[in-house]
């Protein structure tokens, strides 16, 4: 499938790379199929990039090496076990030279299925709440 973007052009993917949440997200509650996809200058920087909106791609950043608690329903609605590849993402506000991450705000997907959830934490509880390992399926340059 292809996908042409303001920001990358021509994006070329499979299905299978797409997330997908259910219930959309806070800011984008009706784009609710994106592809992650790595940003060509920086390693550790990732963008979201909605499929029904071409023009709206966002960065992330994936959080690591901290544990991550799912609740019985959030294990439901991604249908995770205890298989299950878990990737917790967290949106990146750029202003001017400073970026900030935006860990009360993560990003849960199972890499397995592609499903995804948005969470809203107070920003005391984030640091708290992460978890992740990426998926090499989930990897493709922008």
């Amino acid at each position: 499938m292809q996908l042409v973007t303001l920001r990358f052009g021509k994006v070329e993917f499979q299905p299978a790379e797409l997330l997908v949440f259910e219930a959309g997200m806070p800011d984008y509650p009706k784009d609710r199929q994106w592809l992650l996809l790595a940003d060509a200058k920086h390693e550790n920087l990732y963008w979201l990039q909605s499929i029904s909106n071409s023009d709206v791609a966002f960065p992330v950043v994936e959080l690591s090496d901290t544990e991550f608690t799912a609740d019985q329903e959030m294990t439901t609605s991604l249908k995770l076990d205890a298989e299950s590849e878990v990737l917790l993402l967290a949106p990146v506000r750029i202003e001017g030279a400073v970026l900030t991450i935006d860990s009360h705000l993560p990003i849960i997907v199972n890499a397995k299925s592609g499903k995804c959830r948005q969470l809203r934490y107070d920003q005391h509880q984030a640091d708290q709440r992460t978890m992740a390992l990426m998926s090499e399926r989930l990897r493709q340059s922008a």
